[in-house]
């Protein structure tokens, strides 16, 4: 069996890493940054994911991917730097589809100390205003959560 070669010059990411791999020219391979993080890269190819985790279909609930994290810092840090002016810049991105008869849940949030959890926190320098007032105003629609196991529905309103 002959050996696999590399057709195509290292990236400037890549170049130093022994564990670089060239697949259907597109590259793929894991080292160490300058700071010691473990770096997973792929180079983009017509469909844009730089990584993608796929199971097969089962019914104990596998889970996909899992982190733990023994830190005080945040399991998964999400740094959306964008630099085009004129597209969206996503920070996270959830689809959800079921074609069978159980829920879709497009984030299912378990806190344990409710005395110490927050749903969610804004670290925003001002806070969010708008002329809509709930009491003269309708509402545009209605976001479905479950807290525990009851169903609401929280109101939202258009932003001016």
């Amino acid at each position: 069996m002959a050996q696999a070669t590399r057709t195509a010059p290292y990236k400037n990411w890549e170049k130093y890493s022994p564990y670089s791999v060239h697949i259907r020219r597109k590259s793929f391979g894991a080292n160490l940054d300058s700071s010691g993080n473990v770096r997973i890269y792929r180079a983009l190819g017509d469909n844009q994911k730089a990584l993608v985790i796929e199971q097969a279909d089962s019914t104990n609930d596998p889970v996909a991917l899992e982190v733990i994290n023994a830190g005080t810092g945040a399991s998964i840090f999400i740094d959306c730097d964008a630099t085009d002016g004129t597209n969206k810049a996503i920070g996270l991105h959830v689809d959800v589809d079921n074609a069978g008869a159980g829920d879709q849940i497009a984030i299912d949030v378990d806190l344990v100390d409710e005395t110490k959890s927050y749903f969610a926190r804004f670290d925003a320098t001002t806070a969010w205003t708008s002329s809509k007032d709930p009491e003269t105003h309708a509402e545009a629609g209605w976001i479905k959560i479950m807290v525990g196991t009851t169903a609401y529905f929280l109101p939202y309103y258009a932003a001016s």
